[in-house]
């Protein structure tokens, strides 16, 4: 219980520092020495637009983000305006919409954010939504709400592919943890995408004979065996190699290896 409250306390002494800085980018070894020692769970402004624990309170750059995104749809009105309160009070940007179809009309569904869908509504129900959202290729995160007499069909969702679903009547602090924790799981997978497609354009850079040098250096051979089977000096697959890390943007040949993997994960 100690250790919840001074933690707590910690909290509440960053948050009350990082008002000032709202709008603004702070580097955190700007911090007095005190504050910094307070924050040994450093906070660093998240997606979210709320605050997640990082490592090194020295070094973390604090900015400012447009919030997530939350999608809500659900054809009960009450419904609507509680989550909408919930989600805007965590710092979320919310959009709500009646019914699956208003959903399909008039979201952006290629557009960062996540999916809260109810399971039983009048026309298209969630599972139905699912579907022509999977049609569409959308790539958001969803998050279905259900009732106990639901359960089969959101298990049904999840084999479809849905994140998570919550059962009515659900707690506040869990559906914002559940939701959060999609978009996170969301984000991480973005960023992966972005990471391949940029390696695959480092990738298209090479020439054929660092494409066949790269590929031999992942599959473990020296520099002398690459010479070899190339028909080449030794000299010149060091100099190739230096050429294949600088354009690859490599760190070290872990890193290259990593990516040329990256690129061909049934090889070498």
């Amino acid at each position: 219980m100690g250790n919840r409250s001074s933690q707590m306390a910690r909290l509440a002494a960053v948050d009350a520092f990082l008002a000032s800085f709202a709008d603004k980018r702070t580097d955190l070894r700007t911090w007095p020495g005190s504050m910094r020692e307070q924050a040994q769970t450093t906070l660093v402004i998240s997606r979210q637009g709320r605050y997640s624990a990082a490592h090194d309170p020295t070094s973390a750059i604090l900015v400012s983000v447009s919030p997530a995104r939350i999608l809500v749809v659900d054809d009960e009105p009450h419904m609507r305006s509680a989550l909408q309160r919930v989600f805007t009070l965590a710092g979320y940007r919310v959009e709500v919409y009646e019914s699956g179809s208003q959903l399909l009309q008039n979201a952006d569904l290629q557009r960062s954010g996540c999916i809260l869908l109810d399971m039983l509504m009048p026309g298209m129900n969630g599972l139905d939504v699912q579907r022509e959202l999977i049609d569409r290729k959308c790539p958001l995160p969803l998050v279905f709400l259900t009732g106990s007499a639901e359960v089969r069909s959101a298990v049904a969702a999840m084999r479809a592919g849905a994140t998570d679903f919550l059962e009515k009547p659900f707690d506040n602090a869990d559906l914002l943890q559940r939701v959060g924790d999609a978009l996170a799981a969301y984000q991480r997978e973005q960023a992966m995408h972005e990471d391949a497609r940029e390696i695959a354009e480092r990738f298209k850079r090479l020439s054929p004979r660092e494409t066949e040098v790269i590929g031999k250096v992942a599959a473990g051979l020296t520099n002398k065996e690459i010479a070899r089977e190339l028909g080449t000096s030794h000299r010149t697959v060091e100099i190739q190699r230096a050429h294949i890390m600088e354009r690859m943007q490599a760190d070290s040949l872990a890193d290259l290896i990593r990516m040329y993997l990256a690129l061909h994960p049934g090889n070498p």
